[in-house]
């Protein structure tokens, strides 16, 4: 009669399990990856990347919920196939790999160098179709050290959107059609507010690979912020202090003493503009070429800002006391 009982309670134990387990998703973060074209891979051990991989997952278990996320762990991830995962040179390997393991998304960190820095950026893909569904800021530091603990922070904000976008989806598969026939509509309230670039990040942001060729090619002033992100500002500022900067060493170039000036009146006027012309191509070439490569982000298209095209909209909306009435709208954009 024991053993009897024994066996129902096993039997009993067994269906919980697959119960609670049958809505799980697997989530494998894998080594985190070097851009070795960045210089990076000469400065960073197996260790360092270790210690970047720990904080991705740690963060992971930290801020996603247990009751629908399930974090593989490190031994898993490397027996199902993490040194294959290693090898991996493009995003779409990485996820034809983690399917195979079993993984419903895939975290994935990069390393890389930018100028004397160090450079992280995290990445959430889905397995199922290779979607991008998650995305970090980028993060800067002159150290590893320093890198791993900024490192934290953001990729807590990073799954925390992911979760908050992935729930968004969830509501809206599951919100029942409502009857209009049958139920009044509800006073009208406040406007939908525009989704902030946190909300569209992980669509919107640049890779480190962009903002590394964007450094590089804007030596030339303006040619990679044009070519590659498409920053008008950026670019027509850095041509702008580029000539602004030649013009200015050309003027201190001039012999102003041969020109009938006084010999200290032209010696101030060499190193006035001598120092305006370096001062020029230092600001608004080198030291916006760093911080736009590092920071800038792709702005939203008008249809992410909930802006309505141009032209003429009709719209049926309740008024204050909930009796439907229609208006038209005239919408244009200057």
């Amino acid at each position: 009669m024991r053993a009897v009982n024994v066996v129902k309670a096993a039997v009993w134990i067994a269906l919980f399990a697959s119960i609670s387990t049958a809505g799980m998703k697997y989530v494998a973060v894998v080594e985190t990856d070097i851009d070795v074209q960045s210089g990076a891979s000469k400065q960073l051990n197996s260790a360092d990347v270790r210690q970047v991989t720990a904080t991705l997952r740690r963060e992971a278990v930290r801020n996603l919920p247990q009751s629908q996320y399930s974090i593989m762990t490190s031994e898993t991830v490397q027996a199902q196939g993490g040194a294959v995962l290693e090898e991996c040179a493009d995003e779409n390997c990485v996820i034809t790999l983690g399917s195979k393991i079993g993984a419903d998304y895939i975290v994935r960190g990069t390393v890389s160098k930018l100028g004397a820095k160090f450079t992280l950026s995290a990445e959430i893909y889905e397995t199922e179709n290779g979607n991008l569904v998650g995305s970090s800021d980028l993060i800067s530091a002159g150290n590893i050290e320093e890198l791993v603990k900024g490192a934290s922070s953001v990729c807590a904000d990073m799954y925390r959107t992911f979760i908050n976008l992935q729930n968004s989806k969830t509501q809206t598969k599951q919100k029942p059609p409502v009857n209009v026939k049958q139920k009044k509509a509800a006073p009208a309230t406040a406007m939908a507010q525009p989704q902030t670039y946190s909300q569209q990040q992980p669509y919107q942001n640049f890779t480190s690979a962009e903002r590394w060729r964007t450094f590089g090619l804007n030596f030339i002033p303006g040619l990679g912020s044009f070519a590659i992100m498409k920053d008008k500002e950026a670019g027509f500022i850095q041509v702008g202090a580029a000539i602004t900067g030649t013009a200015c060493l050309l003027i201190a170039s001039v012999d102003w003493e041969s020109g009938g000036q006084p010999k200290e009146f032209a010696d101030l006027l060499s190193s006035t503009y001598t120092v305006m012309g370096y001062a020029v191509f230092a600001g608004g070439c080198l030291i916006l070429n760093v911080a736009r490569s590092l920071t800038y982000k792709k702005p939203l298209p008008k249809t992410a800002l909930n802006e309505a095209p141009d032209g003429f909209s009709i719209a049926v909306m309740p008024d204050r006391n909930g009796d439907l009435k229609g208006y038209v709208f005239y919408n244009t954009s200057f």
